[in-house]
């Protein structure tokens, strides 16, 4: 009755007790891992093919985009961005900053859209699949 009750209650919180430092363990793996990756996002400027990925991560947020364009790229990128924006036949306002490693922002000048395509960013949204990842990879499951 009640007496089984409280000891399968206290077993269960007794076994869950010791599990937790091995949570705890594989979280902060699948955080090291996370670590590495954003370590190494920061550095992809110094990639032979860096000048491709920038290519394609401004080519992508101009797809949805029409207008004069305020258009902000890391600095060393704007050579490339103002050569593609041409290309493309776009009006645009372009300046550097240094709040991105890689990417672009665009803001309409409107104000009405706001497109951004930055490697932190891209990072930043995929972050729970990555960590979902991670942990399946080095824990099973």
């Amino acid at each position: 009755g009640e007496l089984s009750i409280l000891r399968t209650r206290k077993v269960y919180e007794a076994k869950k007790e010791a599990e937790k430092p091995v949570f705890e363990a594989k979280l902060k793996a699948v955080e090291k891992v996370f670590e590495v990756l954003s370590e190494k996002v920061k550095k992809i400027r110094e990639r032979s093919d860096y000048s491709k990925i920038f290519e394609k991560l401004l080519i992508e947020a101009l797809d949805d985009c029409e207008g004069k364009l305020n258009v902000k790229v890391s600095k060393g990128d704007r050579k490339i961005a103002e050569k593609i924006l041409k290309e493309k036949g776009f009006e645009y306002e372009i300046s550097e900053t240094d709040e991105f490693v890689a990417g672009v922002e665009i803001v309409f000048l409107d104000g009405k859209k706001r497109v951004k395509n930055t490697i932190e960013a891209r990072l930043k949204r995929a972050e729970p699949f990555l960590k979902s990842e991670a942990a399946k990879l080095l824990f099973g499951g």
